[in-house]
């Protein structure tokens, strides 16, 4: 059989809980065992009508001016590279003299 959900153990735990709100005294070889001891009373449940204000730090975005700037010198330097590769590999290409 299934374990009990938690909201079904709740409504259990709601059904035994006496509605008077009396208790009885425990039994201690009394001739009567039923005794009323005491009026049990709860407090009333305090609502909770402001919500709790989750204040979180944002986070400062970060500035990558910079590296792109170091990027951007990078591919320069890679592209320059690249392109002057290719046109020497073409020139000892159609130089002959491989």
């Amino acid at each position: 059989m299934a374990r009990p959900s938690r909201a079904d153990r709740r409504r259990l735990n709601a059904r035994n809980v006496p509605a008077t709100g009396r208790t009885e005294a425990p039994n201690n070889d009394a001739p009567e065992s039923n005794v009323v001891v005491a009026n049990v009373v709860e407090a009333p449940r305090t609502v909770r009508t402001t919500r709790r204000v989750l204040a979180r730090n944002v986070a400062d975005s970060i500035d990558y001016t910079a590296e792109y700037h170091v990027i951007a010198h990078d591919l320069r330097r890679i592209a320059i590279w690249g392109s002057l590769l290719v046109v020497i590999m073409l020139a000892v290409h159609f130089s002959g003299l491989v």
